[in-house]
């Protein structure tokens, strides 16, 4: 089953399809955007994806002004994007037909490599002759005041978990390197690790990235390991791991399995996930 959580975009839908499609009738004078051939993406989306699915994804691009013929304008992937492009496609052009003011991009995103926080793919438009692709434009019409503000679409890819998701918490003291981690499955096959960590110039509490993982029902056996024998909270922060059971989309908990920082060498936490 594939997930799709679209945002709306009512900032352009009401701006570029309702307020622009008057620009046809409006003069120079009491429209700015008429003046000027404008395009603009839509607002930007973020998608959720089960692992190993694959979804279709449709965005928009709009004009201010039609044109007696179809209007090509290529794309290219910004630099910032994260996204693996192994495992996503798009194509190189957008276009907008000859007497409309949208056109539609089609891409396509595999649930591979993503996690909790998201994957981005950022979209851009590649510089063209008489193309006004500004990052802001404003102005005001007797209807109200209008505003756009999208030179690029930026789409966010997160994982959305069907099974079992677990999300792992590690929060270090001072010596952080001393504390590794493993996770087995019913097999007791380390399905996941982690650690060491950096070691820190003053006691305190340093909390890592959270791992989030999508899990099968089963019984699991956590491990975590403190090198120097003391533990995660024994004089130089309250530091402490912590295994949580999360909602599908790791946006929120649903239990707490586990949590502790006070031990010696080694703790471990046996638990079933349904």
């Amino acid at each position: 089953m594939n997930f799709f959580k679209f945002n709306t975009f009512p900032i352009l839908a009401f701006l570029l399809v309702g307020i622009l499609v008057s620009c046809e009738d409006d003069s120079s004078s009491s429209n700015p955007l008429a003046s000027q051939n404008f395009v603009s993406f839509e607002t930007n989306k973020t998608v959720l994806i089960e692992t190993g699915q694959t979804v279709a994804i449709e965005a928009k691009v709009f004009a201010s002004q039609t044109s007696t013929v179809d209007r090509v304008l290529e794309l290219v992937v910004g630099s910032t994007s994260t996204a693996n492009p192994m495992y996503y496609s798009m194509p190189s052009t957008v276009t907008i037909p000859a007497g409309s003011k949208e056109g539609t991009i089609n891409l396509s995103i595999q649930g591979v490599e993503l996690d909790s926080t998201g994957k981005t793919i950022v979209i851009g438009f590649v510089p063209q002759e008489g193309l006004n692709v500004t990052t802001t434009y404003s102005g005001s019409k007797a209807l109200g005041t209008y505003a756009v503000a999208y030179k690029q679409l930026v789409i966010t890819a997160k994982e959305v978990c069907s099974a079992s998701p677990l999300r792992i918490q590690i929060v270090t003291d001072r010596y952080g390197d001393e504390t590794t981690w493993e996770l087995y499955n019913q097999n007791m096959d380390v399905i996941a690790s982690g650690g060491p960590y950096a070691t820190q110039s003053a006691s305190g509490a340093f909390p890592q990235a959270p791992i989030d993982l999508c899990l099968a029902s089963g019984s699991y056996t956590f491990v975590v390991y403190d090198s120097y024998g003391d533990g995660m909270n024994s004089g130089y922060g309250a530091g402490y791991y912590r295994l949580v059971s999360m909602n599908s989309d790791f946006s929120s908990e649903v239990l707490q399995i586990a949590q502790n920082g006070v031990f010696g060498a080694f703790d471990i936490v046996e638990f079933t996930l349904q």
